[in-house]
């Protein structure tokens, strides 16, 4: 003869429940990127000079846009431009990270924004040509 389960019993009212032992421990959440400081903010306007890009803030980070296009976002110090099939080949070349956002909360993957390598940052001439393709992808998709 089969054996019945043990039928489950509801805690009392105002009891405490009681501590399960070898329960796992509450996932550790990211701890949360520093604002962009205004540094940062003009050394991107500086390198992005040649597109004629301007910045305002925006959900703690700082969008890029050109003439009201948004093509990029900083975000705790790092930068993410627009992808879109014109692009994205260059950005999983240096297996760029798209942006995860809020990573203190749920951490909402935002895979329309890659991360840019620092070494297209340090050149101006690189950047912009990265920007240009990113404002193109942003312009698509805006259609």
């Amino acid at each position: 003869m089969p054996r019945r389960a043990a039928p489950r019993t509801r805690p009392r009212a105002g009891a405490t429940p009681k501590p399960r032992t070898g329960a796992r421990p509450k996932p550790q959440r990211g701890a949360k990127p520093k604002p962009v400081s205004p540094a940062f903010t003009e050394f991107l306007l500086d390198q992005l000079v040649g597109v004629g890009a301007n910045a305002r803030r925006l959900f703690g980070g700082v969008g890029l846009y050109v003439e009201g296009v948004m093509f990029g976002f900083a975000y705790g110090e790092r930068v993410y431009f627009k992808v879109g099939p014109a692009n994205v080949a260059a950005y999983d070349a240096v297996n760029a990270a798209p942006l995860i956002y809020a990573p203190d909360k749920k951490g909402q993957r935002v895979v329309s924004l890659r991360e840019v390598p620092g070494e297209v940052l340090d050149d101006a001439d690189e950047a912009a040509a990265w920007a240009r393709a990113a404002l193109a992808a942003a312009s698509r998709s805006k259609r």
